[in-house]
């Protein structure tokens, strides 16, 4: 991969920024993202949308950022239905 290409696979926004910093401190779970992000438990400052967030992180797992630590696939396998509960943890 290309410095250029890997630069800008891990360059985050500030709403990525912080929904990384909030799970290496909490951990993952999630019912606390969806569908609601419960802010108080998680200690979440961002005031984004709900809707921003939930793309910011679908966003993570696309980059590669968030993996799935239990996958048995690979990451543009991965099955991101709302039933799932995964164990996600920063890369």
């Amino acid at each position: 991969m290309a410095m250029m290409e890997e630069n800008q696979r891990f360059h985050f926004s500030e709403l990525e920024a912080k929904i990384l910093v909030t799970i290496d401190n909490i951990g993952w779970y999630a019912y606390l993202w969806f569908p609601i992000i419960q802010r108080a438990i998680l200690n979440f400052g961002s005031d984004a949308p709900e809707e921003e967030v939930h793309v910011a992180l679908v966003g993570l797992i696309r980059k590669g950022v968030l993996v799935d630590t239990l996958a048995t696939t690979r990451p543009e396998e991965i099955d991101l239905g709302p039933l799932r509960l995964a164990l996600w943890s920063p890369r």
